[in-house]
């Protein structure tokens, strides 16, 4: 019966020991696999980081192809509009050159259109054609206009200052005064109106304003209608086409 009980023991025993012999045997095989799986993992990664930068190179590929280049030019600057706060004159001439001697300017020199529309307003004179005519701003007096009227036939004299509400406009067609219309709003005065009102006049409401002979009206003149009248009777100040002209005093 001993025999019998003792069985089992031994069978244990010596399982026990066939594990122990091969786990021996088996841990460096084990350990061997899960080192060589690391190497070849790192490797791939190595590889793989290499392909990239294979793929996007440091510096750019040589181009053999044909180049195309744009010729860039600079964007001329747009002409100053003019008018607000400011006497004019338009001559109706293609010849600045005889205006300004007619004018007989002193102290001349070359200017671009914004630089003399900028001394105009400074307090100097500038001349210069303008859509087919020739213009002179700042200083104009309407005395001019008659005189430069009796040698080119059409001119054409306008001034507006809102700080005074002075607004006048007026025309010269043949040498001889066709249309004059002066407004002081200071003194709430017609100065000027001489001449029937123009179709252009009309057209734009002038009706409604004060007429020397006292008649009522419905409102005032203001800067706005001496810009209108311009640009109905000649060359628009708010969109001019300016060319170089003449700075003088």
């Amino acid at each position: 019966m001993n025999w019998l009980l003792g069985l089992p023991l031994g069978l244990l025993k010596l399982l026990g020991t066939a594990v122990l012999v091969i786990l021996r045997i088996a841990w460096p095989v084990l350990l061997g696999l899960g080192i060589a799986a690391l190497v070849r993992r790192s490797r791939r990664g190595k590889d793989a980081g290499k392909a990239g930068r294979a793929e996007r190179p440091d510096k750019a590929p040589d181009f053999r192809g044909p180049v195309y280049t744009v010729d860039y030019q600079e964007v001329p600057e747009e002409p100053s509009p003019f008018g607000y706060k400011l006497s004019w004159l338009a001559v109706r001439s293609e010849d600045p050159e005889a205006v300004l001697q007619a004018l007989g300017g002193a102290q001349v020199r070359r200017a671009d259109w914004n630089a003399g529309v900028a001394a105009a307003y400074a307090g100097e004179r500038f001349l210069a054609s303008c859509r087919g005519w020739v213009v002179l701003l700042g200083g104009a007096e309407e005395d001019q206009a008659r005189r430069l009227a009796a040698a080119f036939g059409t001119v054409e004299y306008f001034a507006t200052h809102r700080v005074t509400e002075y607004h006048a406009w007026a025309r010269y067609d043949g040498g001889r005064c066709t249309r004059s219309y002066a407004y002081d709003g200071e003194r709430g005065a017609v100065l000027r109106d001489q001449g029937p009102l123009t179709a252009e006049e009309i057209a734009l409401g002038f009706g409604a304003l004060p007429r020397q002979g006292g008649e009522a009206y419905e409102r005032p003149p203001t800067e706005r209608d001496v810009l209108d009248i311009a640009a109905a009777w000649g060359p628009d100040p708010q969109d001019p086409e300016g060319g170089s002209g003449w700075i003088f005093r």
